[in-house]
């Protein structure tokens, strides 16, 4: 019983660590993970377009050094390699960026919750 407690607690730290890791990486980028709440799609089609940058910028580690480096998103590149409108890549950057620092990050916890974006899509 008191190891899976400790189990728990040892857990909770973790996510704790890595919420307050991702707090100061979005930081540089000038937003906090709080404001993800208005910058995360709704609609499905909307979704799907930002999983398909994110997905994009996964596939290129270039990319996400350049994004890391510079704290601003290739909107330029992603529009034109992705097909993916500058509209929707411009209204949800900080959940584009959020999802590809926690994807490409040391955030297993977090990972967790952008699992479908590295799942195959279903037909």
């Amino acid at each position: 019983m008191q190891e899976d407690q400790i189990a728990a607690e040892q857990e909770d730290f973790s996510v704790q660590y890595e919420i307050q890791a991702l707090e100061q990486a979005v930081n540089a980028y000038g937003f906090s993970y709080l404001d993800l709440v208005e910058s995360s799609p709704k609609a499905q089609k909307t979704k799907s377009s930002c999983k398909a940058v994110i997905r994009f910028l996964l596939s290129s580690p270039v990319l996400i050094a350049d994004m890391q480096q510079s704290k601003m998103l290739p909107i330029k590149i992603i529009e034109k390699k992705s097909g993916v409108p500058r509209k929707i890549i411009e209204r949800h950057r900080k959940y584009i960026v959020t999802a590809v620092e926690i994807l490409s990050g040391d955030y297993p916890h977090l990972a967790e919750y952008f699992a479908y974006i590295k799942e195959e899509d279903e037909k």
